[in-house]
């Protein structure tokens, strides 16, 4: 049975590459779509209890454990699978380059966001060209994305969650710069430390919901990752904790991968069926889940 998160960001097309498969086979699973300090499983609704999780960290898989969440299997970030395979030939990233990556608004959510305040500090900080890179939505709006464009910025975007293509867009985009950079911790930062890049947060820290969440969130950064704020931190210290966060000794190799995920060769793969019921059981599940939260709300 298939997940319909699984193919977010390309991550089952990572996995894939990495097993050395030409194909992207449906994962028998259901497998973590983003980082988290929390089990990065996303909203209780979108859980199927049958299906193994497959989680990408030791934090991971102790906060779901803690959450009562049953079929549990730690594997890794699929960024940690993709980076494995990529032989990294390159151009040399030019002096001081940034990459940087505004925390985004999500679907469905208030944003709080001052924009300009964090261009200022971009000034401030950059030794070298500055790339920005918008979430979507961000990109898709004219007056966000134009005030980066407009301090002379180079201004990209990875794609939609959707695309299969998007994790490996980001490799190569990091992988082009010395530096990456965020106001809020989240896996593209992570990514960059693990390269090897240096990892900075820095900026007001926009808030979901109401702005003083933004001033939450940071009090909970500075104190749970230390080594992205204290001075005497190296660039070391941060790349040692990415793999943490990243999962990256629970890689798997190749043939134990295809194992867990079903891709046996011999083995038949779940029937589209399955998969097209499981899509359209999680849209339900989804629609009705919102639709029960405007109701909270309204009462």
């Amino acid at each position: 049975m298939a997940h319909p998160d699984n193919a977010f960001y390309g991550h089952n097309r990572a996995l894939a590459r990495y097993v050395g498969r030409a194909d992207v086979p449906i994962i028998d699973g259901h497998l973590q779509h983003g980082w988290s300090p929390y089990t990065g499983l996303a909203e209780p609704h979108r859980l199927v209890g049958r299906l193994t999780k497959f989680l990408w960290s030791s934090q991971n898989l102790a906060q779901a454990r803690a959450a009562g969440i049953e079929r549990l299997n730690p594997i890794g970030a699929p960024f940690v699978y993709l980076e494995a395979v990529d032989d990294g030939s390159r151009e040399p990233a030019p002096p001081g380059s940034m990459i940087v990556y505004p925390y985004h608004s999500i679907e469905r959510t208030a944003f709080f966001a001052n924009h300009r305040r964090y261009i200022d500090e971009i000034r401030d900080r950059a030794t070298g060209p500055v790339t920005v890179c918008l979430y979507w939505r961000d990109h898709d709006l004219v007056e966000v994305r134009s005030l980066y464009q407009d301090a002379g910025f180079r201004v990209i975007c990875h794609g939609r969650r959707e695309d299969a293509l998007f994790l490996e867009r980001q490799l190569v985009e990091l992988r082009g710069h010395e530096v990456v950079a965020t106001n809020r911790v989240g896996s593209a930062l992570w990514y960059g430390a693990y390269l090897g890049l240096d990892a900075v947060v820095f900026g007001p820290v926009f808030g979901q919901w109401e702005a003083e969440e933004g001033a939450r969130y940071d009090a909970f950064q500075r104190s749970r990752y230390p080594e992205l704020f204290d001075p005497s931190a190296t660039p070391e210290d941060r790349t040692t904790r990415a793999g943490v966060e990243l999962g990256a000794e629970h890689r798997r190799p190749a043939s134990e991968l295809s194992r867990m995920l079903g891709w046996d060769p011999g083995r038949s793969a779940p029937r589209p069926a399955l998969r097209l019921r499981t899509i359209t059981e999680h849209r339900t599940r989804t629609a009705v889940h919102h639709l029960r939260r405007l109701v909270r709300h309204a009462a």
